[in-house]
């Protein structure tokens, strides 16, 4: 991901990707990570509360129960 993101913030901008080369770039590095990687905090574990955990957890199960998926998979 760090190297898509380096591409998007190149200092010259007829270097960076277009938004499909940017979309179909995220594609694969989506489809390598389960669907159980993608659901998970982006926070370090020591900066959060209980509170934050707990609503993280609701959250989560939420989404299971209501089959959304994690990403989006296209672009419409």
């Amino acid at each position: 991901l760090s190297d898509l993101l380096s591409d998007m913030m190149h200092s010259d901008p007829a270097q960076r990707p277009n938004m499909d080369e940017v979309f179909s770039r995220f594609q694969v590095l989506r489809q390598g990570l389960s669907k159980w990687k993608l659901r998970s905090r982006v926070a370090h574990h020591d900066d959060s509360s209980i509170f934050d955990l707990l609503a993280h957890w609701a959250r989560r199960i939420q989404y299971i129960v209501r089959r959304i998926p994690p990403t989006h998979t296209s672009l419409s």
